[in-house]
């Protein structure tokens, strides 16, 4: 914001078709677009880095962490089985980041070079809206969110009944 603010970014009045940072200077708004494109454009590619090698060491600590630690095969198998199950359930939030914002990056680009039709401004509105559908989905299917989520509805109930009220925590 304040790298925008030096660029005179928020000056603009005439044209505004929406609430988007730019100034009355086209040079400047398109600057800022893009800026804003090659930030969401290194998230993306982020996102797909941090997926990609976590997952192969995390399935390398798996592998290695049951070997050592578990002694029965039958245990082992179950143990990796759902380890692995968890990690690749985890790597879905940065899955929907990259599912959403590739349609800005697409619009932040080509705000530099031309004219957006509409369609493009109708398309980046649903999927920034669709960013909060994607995290809740996710957030629901992950099982630590779910393991959180059930030891925090046991807690309450067992307070529940021995007399506690949640107004006395």
């Amino acid at each position: 914001m304040v790298v925008y603010h030096f660029l005179g970014v928020f000056t603009g009045k005439e044209n505004k078709k929406s609430c988007n940072p730019g100034a009355d200077n086209p040079t400047i708004t398109k600057v800022v677009f893009g800026l804003i494109g090659l930030f969401n454009l290194i998230a993306i590619v982020s996102g797909i880095y941090v997926t990609i090698a976590s997952h192969k060491r995390l399935g390398l600590w798996i592998e290695t962490f049951s070997n050592k630690e578990i002694l029965d095969p039958k245990d082992q198998e179950t143990f990796k089985a759902d380890k692995s199950k968890e990690a690749k359930r985890s790597f879905l939030y940065p899955l929907s980041s990259i599912i959403t914002l590739t349609v800005e990056v697409i619009l932040c680009f080509w705000m530099v070079v031309a004219d957006v039709p509409y369609t493009m401004f109708y398309l980046n509105s649903i999927m920034t809206g669709f960013k909060g559908i994607l995290t809740l989905i996710t957030f629901l299917i992950d099982p630590s969110s779910q393991i959180a989520l059930k030891y925090t509805f046991s807690r309450l109930r067992n307070r529940k009944s021995r007399g506690i009220e949640m107004s006395d925590l």
